[in-house]
């Protein structure tokens, strides 16, 4: 952690990873042909015009954007051989997001293999795609793990189809055990769902995703302390309309949730799409 400087620049052919945490930065410069870890934690929080991240690193295996503001200018070439990124907690101002900065920065990472992303950035997505219809590319064709971060109530369907049009993703797992958005629902509501019966909002979503939900086999839903009346809804959702789907596992945390004790017997009664899904229900 280091305050006081605002524009930091890293330029060193021989480091391979580099984490930058708890800076109040105006810009950022990194470069490194050997570079292959870059994560940047809680640097840009303050809204500051003319922010600014440049990155160059042509053989990044793992990249992590925490706790930070979608920047004025976002300039990172595209990472070829990247097999993992984050997009995690942005940090909200009152100030008007740049469209074109959230395309350069997600574009970067339309050749990563595992995804991790939070409700604020799929809802930051889910107003591109309400008035773009979606991101001007794809992202790799096959995606092997998308791990979601959604808010509890609301599952970010237009976020997740900003993202994938044309993607094919295996396995998403959704953990709904987060409770540091508790203070912001009521800041964005899900325009679909306010204007929508349920049965009528599971079509909506089901008509978002309809790629994405053919081609994904596995689905696991992490409970932590979650209500499990909520997550029968997420796994009611994807039985019925996954019609690849091969397994559906919901985890929770011993001792903390308050599981009925018919849930499974509840979950395997509930309509399927698919009738080779395996449903589980375990503890971690």
């Amino acid at each position: 952690m280091c305050r006081g400087m605002y524009d930091l620049k890293i330029c060193c052919p021989n480091l391979k990873d580099i984490r930058v945490f708890g800076m109040d930065l105006k810009s950022i410069d990194i470069s490194g042909m050997r570079l292959e870890d870059v994560r940047v934690s809680y640097c840009f929080v303050n809204c500051i015009d003319g922010s600014e991240v440049d990155i160059f690193a042509p053989n990044l295996k793992s990249f992590a954007w925490v706790g930070n503001v979608i920047t004025d200018k976002c300039s990172i070439q595209s990472f070829p051989v990247l097999k993992r990124s984050e997009f995690l907690w942005p940090h909200i101002t009152t100030k008007k997001i740049s469209n074109n900065s959230v395309i350069d920065l997600f574009s970067s990472s339309s050749q990563v293999e595992e995804l991790t992303i939070t409700f604020d950035f799929l809802r930051i997505l889910s107003e591109i795609y309400f008035e773009f219809g979606g991101l001007p590319f794809s992202f790799m064709k096959l995606i092997k793990t998308l791990d979601i971060y959604p808010d509890k109530r609301y599952f970010p369907a237009r976020g997740i189809a900003c993202l994938f049009k044309s993607s094919i993703v295996h396995r998403l797992r959704i953990h709904l055990f987060m409770d540091s958005y508790e203070e912001n629902y009521d800041e964005w509501t899900d325009l679909d769902y306010a204007n929508s019966t349920e049965k009528q909002y599971c079509e909506t979503r089901a008509q978002y995703l309809s790629p994405f939900l053919s081609h994904l086999k596995v689905v696991d839903i992490n409970l932590g302390n979650m209500i499990p009346e909520n997550a029968v809804t997420f796994a009611k959702f994807f039985l019925k309309y996954g019609r690849g789907l091969q397994k559906v596992n919901l985890r929770f945390c011993r001792g903390k949730s308050n599981l009925p004790p018919n849930l499974l017997k509840d979950i395997k009664g509930l309509p399927r799409a698919s009738a080779d899904v395996e449903i589980s229900i375990s503890c971690y």
